[in-house]
């Protein structure tokens, strides 16, 4: 191999690892996808605060044909301040937000009519 190829590929996985690190620590996270479990079955994000300080918080129900979305300020352990997204299809989700260590979040899949019975979950990390 000659120097300026190792050289460039040297230089490429630095700026590589570096912009790994970068998305890695933008806040991001994201659930497996599930299906929607019928006629009656949707998909619903919901993210919590349980940190010490309110935080902004972007909730994402990504399907194959559709998504949903909602930002919300949430305060801290308050279960009823939670941010939550919603859609009828297979779909994943994803939460961003500044601060990933205060927020849980699950995607569950539940039926749209009382008493909401939930199906499946996944664990938004």
């Amino acid at each position: 191999m000659r120097l300026p190829t190792i050289l460039a590929t040297i230089a490429l996985s630095i700026v590589f690892t570096f912009s790994m690190r970068a998305s890695a620590s933008a806040g991001i996270l994201t659930s497996s996808a599930l299906f929607t479990g019928g006629p009656s079955g949707q998909n619903v994000c919901v993210a919590i605060n349980v940190g010490r300080a309110p935080i902004s918080v972007t909730v994402e129900v990504i399907g194959l044909s559709s998504s949903d979305s909602e930002t919300c300020t949430v305060q801290p352990n308050d279960v009823s301040s939670s941010c939550q997204a919603a859609l009828a299809d297979f779909a994943f989700c994803r939460v961003t937000t500044a601060n990933t260590k205060s927020v849980r979040a699950v995607l569950m899949n539940r039926s749209t009519a009382s008493p909401f019975t939930v199906f499946a979950t996944a664990e938004v990390r």
